[in-house]
Order: C-alpha cells, then structure tokens, then sequence
C-alpha cells in the first residue's frame, strides 16, 4: 500500500512538472511566433538574429540602419531577447506616454552593479515613491544654487584651453569631460575632485572605465551570464572599478551624514543649515529627506547619488562637445550666439545669472538642434510586461520596445533637410506644430529625464563661458566623424577644434 502511494506521489508530482514545463514551451512558442510576425530580417532557428546583431561598435549604426529599412516597426532576436524597434511618432507615444510601459529593458541589468536599484534601472512602485522623493531636488530654486560651480569650473576649463591655444588644435572631449565630472561631483556629492587639475585620478579613472565595460559587455553576447563574466578578465575589472566607486561615494554619504547631524545639534545654528552653506548638493538634500522622513537608507542614498553621477557627466560631455563642434563648423551661428552674449554681459566678465540664462534664447536653440543631430543618449528601451497593438501587430510582453531619437531626429518627414544644422528649428513659431514625441533628447512620458533642466543650465554656462573667450574652428568634416552609438553617443576619434582668443 505504501509503495503504491509512493509510486502514485511521484506520478503526481512528474505530472504537475510536465504540465508546468508544456505550459511555459507553449508560452515560448507564442512569444517566438508572435516575434517572428513581425517585419524584420529573417532568422535561424533557436539563435534567431545573433549573427545580424553581434556586431562590432563601430557596426551599430549601420545594423539599425538596415534594420529601418523594414519599415516603421522591425523587429530583431538573438536567442529569446527580442528588440523591437519603432519610429512611427504615434506609437512612440504610445508606449512612453504610458505609465503602463515603464520597465527599462533587459539592457539595463549590466548598469545594475553599479546603480544597484536607483531612479534609472528600478520599475514598479520602488520607481514611483523614488521619482517623487527626487522631484524636489530638480527644483528650479535649487539648481539655481548650483550656478556659481558650474561657472567656477567653466572658468577652470577656459585657462586650461589657454594652456594650450598655441597648438593647431585642441581634441576637446578629454578637456570637456574632466570639466563636467568636477561639476558632478561638486553638485551630486558637494566634494571637489578637481579632476581638471589633476587629483582624484583613481577616481576619475574608474568613472570613465566603467561605461566602457558596461558598452563592451554589451557587445560581448558570450558575458551575457552573470557566471561567465564573473570569472572573466573584464568582470574582474569591473568589481575592482566598483569597488573604488562605491568606497569614494560610501565614505562622502558618512561623512556628510555626520555633518549634517553636527549642524542641526549645533546650538549656534539658529538659521537652519542652508545658511551654513554656499549651496546644498543632491547628496545634503536626500541626506536631509532621510532624516527627517525616514523614507532613505544610506544604500538608497548611494543608489541615486551614483545615478546622478553616471547620468549627469557623460551625457552632458556629450551635449556640449558636439554644440562646440558645431558652432565651430558654422561661425554665422556662432557670432549670432556671441552677440546675444554681447548683449547680456557686455564686456564683464561676472558669473552668469538665472535670469542671464533665460535670456539665452538663441544659445538654447543651438543647444537643442545640437540634441537633435546628436542626442546625447541615442537609444532607450522597454521591456513590455504585457502585449502592446502597434500598426497592425502585436508585439508581445517580455519583448523589448526600442526607441532610437538618432534616427527619429533625421527622419526627413519631420525635419526637411535633417542634415543641415539650423537653430531656427527651436524657434517658438517652428516648434508650435510639431508633434510632441518627435523630438525625445530626453525621452519623454512619465520616465523622461528628471535632470534635464539641470542639464540644459549646466550647458549654458560653459558654453557661454568658452564662447566668450574663444572663436572656434571645427577641423573634422561630418562625414569623416565615426559615431559610436554606445550608451553616450560619442565619436570614435577626438573631435578636433582650433581656438584663438576673442
């Protein structure tokens, strides 16, 4: 009797694991046949894709190219991760504009080391309560504080340029990128690395190396598994590099924490802290919100402040390298930027106001034509948690809904002549008609970029700031510039620019 209820047991339980294990092939058959309805490049069975997508860097661009050309909606697959790419406005809007399609795509799980479950890789309700704890930070009074750093290191990075004005150029984004990581840090942490002059090296150094291994493990289909990478050369490298990161950010949280309790405590402090300090950094804000709401741990702090750090120097680098760049390819456009300059400051040399960069129309137009060509960030994605109709077709859930701003902005339907560099696409009377999700430098819908007007400030000061000491002169022509399309847009080789004295 007993060996038969054994026997019946283990029939039972060997039942229930083929039922669980049919169930979850008919659900994987499904996704590939509901995949392979979509237009695309055809595949092989069970690596789909792969030889099509495991391109080398330089190998991107031209890929999505030919993925384009099957129309507004291609889909790519290699093994079970798909990608779906859409460049029709409307259903672009569709899945960003919805609080429904908020999850980051599988992508973004590389990025996980380092910033862990922070604004930019969490979903659900992690990402909700986060985003409106943030908010107040992006306020405008706030980042009105930041003014004087970013004109301060604006001018750090004008005498290091003079440093070198007699050569026949200057390669610029090692100038621009050490400039905006002191900005960084300053306004993320409210410690001074001096990176342009030097010190922090470490530091620094494993900043820029680890977008780099994030975009090479990218490209390497073989350390898609955690265990493979663990145990590779480059995964050993990265926990190294993390492990720099995470002590720097680790040992400022303490120790700003520790501040901050000495100041409220200090009886002399009648004010509040605000008046101790020439301005609050990201950090001293979530530090003061922890305290007094109890809403943040330390890791929490470190997640968002790590977040900030990696979204807040590479994608303005970016931004302001290729304004300069451009400028220096069209003087005409730069002097009307100079004289609009002229005709704030004059000849002084002060800082910048808010009201100085409010009246920077035309440079904030150059800046966001800029963005057109050259957005900063040029891809992002969703993973769909549920089927998505879009133009005819399902797309199903678990797939990877991919939105390319590169293109869209080039797509000749929205902008005539989409080559030609012309500020005067941003004027108020060009942009009333325009559809709204046509233009995505920042994404947009409820994940759009929290740090953008942040962004957009910090731009406008150094920009300023060089232009009203330098003429530039761009040397590359656009069609010699490779443009990796890494997680930062950025060219393969240096841009170079000649600058001489105004």
């Amino acid at each position: 009797m007993l060996q038969r209820e054994l026997w019946a047991g283990l029939v039972t339980v060997l039942g229930l694991f083929l039922f669980a294990f049919l169930r979850v092939c008919l659900r994987f058959h499904r996704y590939l046949s509901m995949l392979d309805a979509l237009p695309g490049p055809k595949g092989y069975p069970i690596i789909g894709n792969l030889l099509l997508l495991n391109v080398h860097k330089t190998g991107v661009i031209p890929m999505i190219e030919g993925m384009l050309k099957f129309g507004p909606i291609a889909r790519g697959r290699a093994f079970g991760v798909a990608h779906v790419i859409i460049s029709d406005v409307n259903s672009i809007e569709k899945v960003l504009s919805s609080t429904r399609y908020i999850k980051k795509s599988t992508d973004y799980r590389f990025l996980k080391p380092w910033l862990q479950e922070g604004l930019l890789t969490s979903t659900g309700s992690k990402w909700h309560t986060r985003r409106k704890i943030l908010t107040s930070a992006f306020h405008f009074k706030i980042l009105g504080d930041y003014l004087p750093v970013f004109y301060r290191n604006s001018i750090i990075l004008v005498e290091k340029l003079k440093e070198h004005i007699e050569k026949p150029f200057i390669k610029i984004n090692s100038f621009i990128t050490l400039c905006t990581l002191d900005i960084i840090c300053e306004t993320a942490m409210g410690t001074s690395i001096n990176a342009q002059l030097g010190e922090e090296v470490e530091y620094v150094r494993s900043v820029q190396r680890i977008s780099e291994l994030f975009q090479l493990r990218q490209l390497t289909v073989r350390l898609y598994s955690d265990l493979l990478f663990k145990f590779s050369s480059m995964g050993r490298e990265q926990a190294k590099v993390l492990g720099i990161l995470h002590g720097f950010s680790n040992k400022i949280i303490k120790q700003r924490r520790a501040e901050y309790k000495a100041e409220v405590n200090d009886p002399t402090n009648t004010e509040g802290r605000v008046s101790k300090r020439k301005h609050l950094a990201f950090l001293d804000l979530l530090i003061e919100i922890s305290e007094k709401e109890h809403t943040l741990t330390d890791r929490d702090i470190q997640e968002e402040v790590d977040t900030f750090m990696f979204e807040g120097h590479d994608t303005t680098t970016s931004a302001i390298c290729w304004a300069l760049y451009l400028l220096g390819k069209h003087p005409d456009i730069q002097e009307r930027v100079v004289e609009e300059l002229n005709g704030i400051f004059g000849d002084s040399d002060r800082s910048p106001t808010h009201d100085d960069l409010s009246s920077m129309k035309y440079l904030e137009q150059v800046i966001k034509e800029t963005l057109r060509l050259y957005p900063s960030v040029p891809a992002f994605s969703r993973q769909l948690e549920t089927d998505i109709e879009l133009l005819g077709h399902t797309v199903p859930a678990g797939a990877n809904i991919s939105v390319l701003p590169l293109f869209l902005h080039r797509d000749p339907k929205l902008y005539p002549d989409p080559e030609k560099f012309d500020p005067d696409r941003f004027s108020v009377e060009a942009c009333q008609n325009r559809h709204p999700y046509s233009y995505l430098p920042f994404s947009a819908g409820p994940r759009s970029c929290i740090g953008q007007r942040f962004a957009l400030m910090e731009e406008k000061v150094v920009l300023s700031t060089v232009l009203r000491n330098f003429r530039l002169e761009s040397l590359d022509k656009p069609e010699d510039i490779t443009m990796l399309m890494e997680l930062i847009l950025r060219p393969m080789e240096e841009l170079r620019i000649r600058f001489s004295p105004r």
